[in-house]
Formats: structure tokens, C-alpha cells, sequence
């Protein structure tokens, strides 16, 4: 077998045990910088957008909240996102939005997912119908991939990232003074050194923060699963056609309690690379 055919085997192998281990255990769950009062977000913009936002400290013009908003906790999906701010230049400032807690936890509590809304998966950050607040919990990225489109990350498909979209009244809550958020700061240089460090193979460790799991509010109905779901996962991961996941909305599985981790944390690699997880663009 070369080394393409081993490569190719490993990955399978891969996400056949961790869509498997998703089914045991669940992964949903919030992984961010937060503490007693405030909890970070991330989203990328162009420089008037950004440079308006933190000198008002809440989003103004040339910012449009007309606009779908989606907002990630995951400093590294973050960075995958934008390309760690060379994607392109409405996606090369990058912004720390520091929510007050109580106001995250009700956007956690009226969020429906984006999978419910149109009735079936979707990985793309443009789903839901018509909630002003939808989630997609997505594969959540490590550090270690190409330099392309995967932005020197890989995909985790048992780790799910929160992803949060705003529309309509949930998005002019970001432009409210006084409103439902407690800071912004302009954190383009922390991802660009990221971005350069692993351009140059260099170790990262000291430039990621520390991310804890996030605990969901009592009731959130997002951190609800359906057993049906996570099976039709493993069926995809073992070749299957994905046609199980249509038409399936979450149900009646819950993630269990997370426990306290350190991030980055080590994520092993075919032919034995470790790499550095951390444990999620204009709109």
C-alpha cells in the first residue's frame, strides 16, 4: 500500500472511530475564553467595519444589520475561517467580541438549529429559514493541515464548534450601546502571528489562548441530539450516501457534562505529527 492509499486509509479509520465516539458521548459543546461576566466571539471584517466597531465599541456604519451575523467562540476555527486575515480584505481585521454572560445564555436559549430549519444538514454559514438566531454545530478545526483552503488546520468531525447566526432583531442587539456587548477588541495581530508561526513551522503554543468548555444554560434546546442523527454520521463516515441525515432534526440526546481542559492540546497526525489543537469573514 503507498503512501497515499495508507494516508487515505488513516482518515477513514479516523473519522469512522471519532463519528463513532460521537454517537457514545456526544461533542456538542462550547469550548471559549470566558469568565464570571463576559464570554469572547469571533467574526472577521474589512478595516471601516472593524475600526468603526472598536472605537464605538458596539457595530455602527458602515457595518449593516441588515447583514446575517455569524459569530464563532473557536479561536483556531476562527483563524481557518479568515485564513488566519489573508483570506481576503473583508476578512482581514479580525474582532474579539466580549458578550455580557446573561446575554449569551439567551441567545443560547432562543437559538433553534439550522438543521431543523431547512430539514436537513447543512455545513454552509448561510442555513436557517427565517429564526433570528440559528446554530451549526460544525467539525472543529486543529492546527495542522495544508496551507490552501484548509488554512494550516484539519478538521476534528467528533469535536462540534459552535456557530452562531444573527438576523434581523438579534443582530441590532450588536449595535445597541449599553447593550449585550461588554467589549470589542481588534485581535488581528494575535491571528496573524499565528498565521505566520505556522506558515514558518515554528511552535504556536504560546500564542493560543486558553479555551474552557462553555456550560449551556439549563433547557438550551441546541445541545439536544437525536440518536438517529449521530448514527447517520457513522454511516456517512464509513461511505455511506448520507442520505440518513435528511429530513432528521435534533431529538431527544443530550450531550453529557463537559469537563475542565487545558487548551491547545496535542492531535495526532498520519505518520505520527503531533499538532496543536485548541479546544471555533465580513457577513
Amino acid at each position: 500500500m503507498g503512501g497515499v492509499e495508507v494516508k487515505e486509509a488513516f482518515e477513514l479509520e479516523s473519522q469512522v472511530a471519532l463519528a463513532e465516539a460521537h454517537v457514545v458521548g456526544g461533542t456538542r459543546e462550547i469550548r471559549a475564553v470566558h469568565d464570571e461576566h463576559t464570554v469572547r466571539v469571533y467574526q472577521a471584517y474589512n478595516a471601516s467595519i472593524a475600526s468603526a466597531a472598536v472605537e464605538a465599541q458596539r457595530f455602527v456604519p458602515p457595518w449593516k444589520e441588515g447583514r446575517m451575523t455569524w459569530i464563532k467562540p473557536s479561536f483556531v476555527w476562527m483563524g481557518y475561517r479568515c485564513g488566519w486575515t489573508r483570506k481576503d480584505a473583508n476578512q482581514s481585521r479580525v474582532l474579539a467580541i466580549d458578550l455580557h454572560r446573561a446575554s449569551f445564555d439567551k441567545l443560547l436559549l432562543d437559538a433553534v438549529l439550522a438543521s431543523a430549519q431547512q430539514g436537513e444538514r447543512s455545513d454552509r454559514e448561510d442555513s436557517g429559514a427565517s429564526a433570528a438566531i440559528v446554530v451549526q454545530w460544525d467539525p472543529e478545526r486543529a492546527l495542522g493541515g495544508d496551507s490552501g483552503r484548509h488554512a494550516f488546520t484539519h478538521p476534528l468531525p467528533a469535536q462540534r464548534s459552535l456557530q452562531m447566526g444573527l438576523r434581523g432583531e438579534a443582530t441590532r442587539l450588536l449595535a445597541v450601546a449599553d447593550g449585550i456587548v461588554a467589549a470589542i477588541t481588534d485581535v488581528t495581530s494575535a491571528f496573524a502571528a499565528v498565521g505566520a508561526a505556522l506558515e514558518a513551522g515554528e511552535d504556536t503554543s504560546s500564542l493560543l489562548p486558553v479555551e474552557r468548555p462553555y456550560p449551556l444554560p439549563e433547557g438550551c434546546a441546541i445541545a439536544d441530539r437525536s440518536v438517529a442523527t449521530a448514527a447517520a454520521e457513522v454511516a456517512v463516515a464509513q461511505g455511506g450516501s448520507g442520505s440518513e441525515l435528511r429530513s432528521l432534526n435534533a431529538g431527544s440526546y443530550r450531550t453529557p457534562g463537559a469537563t475542565l481542559r487545558r487548551s491547545p492540546h496535542l492531535v495526532p497526525r498520519p505518520g505520527g505529527v503531533q499538532t496543536r489543537n485548541i479546544c471555533n469573514h465580513h457577513t
